[in-house]
C-alpha cells in the first residue's frame, strides 16, 4: 500500500497528467476481487487487473499483451505525427479534409507565430536583380 494513495488513485493521477506518454497500467490487488471491483478499476483507467496472490504465468501473459499494445500505440503515435502536405502548394490537409496554409495550421494548434522573410537562395531565384 502506498501512503495516502492507492493504486486506483495513482492510475487516475497518471491518466489526468497532460503531455505524458501513455503508460500501461496493470493493477495487482488482494482487496479487489469481484466484478464491481474490476469495473471500478477499468473506470479509473486501469488497462488490466490481476488479483493477489498473482499467478506468475498469468502475469507473464498480461505483460506480453501489454508489450503488444504499447508497440501498436507507439506506431499509431508515429503515424499521427505525419502531416499530409501538398507537395506543390505546401498546404496541410486537416482531419476534416480541407487544406490550410502551414502557418495557420500550426497557429491553430500551438502558440507558434510566424515571421516571413526570404532566404538567400530564393532571393537569387525570385528576385535576381535584388540579390
Amino acid at each position: 500500500m502506498m501512503p495516502n494513495l492507492d493504486g486506483l488513485g495513482l492510475c487516475r493521477k497518471i491518466r489526468a497528467a497532460k503531455g505524458v506518454d501513455y503508460a500501461y497500467f496493470i493493477l495487482l490487488s488482494g482487496a479487489m476481487t469481484g466484478k464491481q471491483d474490476y469495473l471500478h478499476a477499468m473506470e479509473a483507467g486501469v488497462d488490466d487487473f490481476l488479483p493477489k496472490p498473482v499467478d506468475a504465468e498469468a502475469f507473464r501473459i498480461r505483460l506480453r499483451v501489454a508489450e503488444r499494445i504499447m508497440t501498436l500505440t507507439s506506431r499509431v503515435d508515429a503515424l499521427e505525427k505525419i502531416l499530409p502536405i501538398c507537395c506543390y502548394c505546401k498546404r496541410i490537409k486537416s482531419k476534416e479534409g480541407d487544406y490550410q496554409a502551414v502557418e495557420s495550421y500550426f497557429t491553430d494548434r500551438s502558440r507558434v507565430k510566424f515571421s516571413h522573410g526570404i532566404c538567400p537562395e530564393c532571393l537569387k531565384k525570385q528576385l535576381p536583380d535584388k540579390a
